[in-house]
């Protein structure tokens, strides 16, 4: 199995409502994965609770059955279009693929 985690700093100029609309957006986006990316196992994802600063704003896990069904994710025009929509808003995103 693969564990993809992705980790995303918000722009400080980003608003709590434009923040709030871009994960609304991202969640929405997500609905299909399960059904759109074969081999995707597990989508768990959550806000920074703010107890340490210097914090991403968001992380997310994607579980993956193996490398193919990562790669076919990483590189669908649905997922980039997600990527894409949210780009103005975002200072940092770190990624990071592991075997489980």
């Amino acid at each position: 199995m693969i564990r993809h985690v992705l980790m995303v700093k918000f722009k400080p100029t980003v608003t709590e409502e434009r923040i709030a609309a871009v994960i609304d957006g991202w969640i929405d986006g997500w609905k299909d994965f399960p059904t759109r990316y074969r081999g995707l196992q597990a989508v768990t994802y959550g806000r920074d609770l703010g107890l340490r600063d210097g914090n991403m704003s968001i992380a997310a896990m994607f579980d993956f059955e193996d490398e193919g069904s990562f790669v076919a994710f990483d590189t669908d025009d649905h997922h980039n279009r997600l990527r894409q929509q949210a780009a103005p808003f975002i200072e940092r995103a770190e990624r990071c693929q592991f075997r489980l």
